[in-house]
């Protein structure tokens, strides 16, 4: 089963069992990969679906962080905003850790090493991460990949 359809499954548990907070940010996660449908003239894919989320949950974030400024921390907007980025995050696929990853890199540590830049040593990784499968976050394959070259 597709991601999508998974999201769609969990919105209708969510309106039968009236969980608002997860039903309202499953309805704009969904409007946003129907929007994809509709340009794209294909279905949303994983990958898609999964960059929403973490879009929607890094919106949520700013929101969080601007409130807390404010001192608006145990305000009504916080705490459902809280709430959302924790049900998106059970949405979510694993990834690997910094550490792990670094383990995975352990086979082109010496291409990394020998990389002009950061930039570049981190897209050796994340082809070879990728030609693995393995599902990982680019900002902690950046960590890895610094790790690594002693950064």
């Amino acid at each position: 089963m597709s991601m999508y359809d998974t999201l769609k499954t969990r919105l209708t548990e969510c309106r039968k069992t009236g969980k608002a907070v997860e039903l309202s940010v499953l309805q704009v996660v969904l409007g946003d990969a129907s929007m994809i449908e509709a340009r794209a003239g294909h279905k949303a894919t994983d990958d898609e679906v999964e960059k929403i989320i973490r879009k929607t949950m890094l919106g949520n974030q700013e929101t969080i962080v601007i409130l807390e400024q404010k001192g608006l921390t145990g305000g009504a907007n916080h705490t459902k905003l809280s709430a959302e980025n924790v049900f998106l995050q059970t949405l979510l696929p694993d990834t690997l850790s910094v550490e792990e990853i670094a383990g995975h890199l352990g086979e082109v540590a010496d291409a990394l090493r020998a990389a002009k830049n950061d930039g570049q040593a981190t897209g050796v990784a994340m082809k070879h991460l990728k030609s693995k499968g393995l599902r990982v976050l680019g900002d902690d394959v950046s960590a890895a990949v610094k790790k690594i070259r002693g950064g």
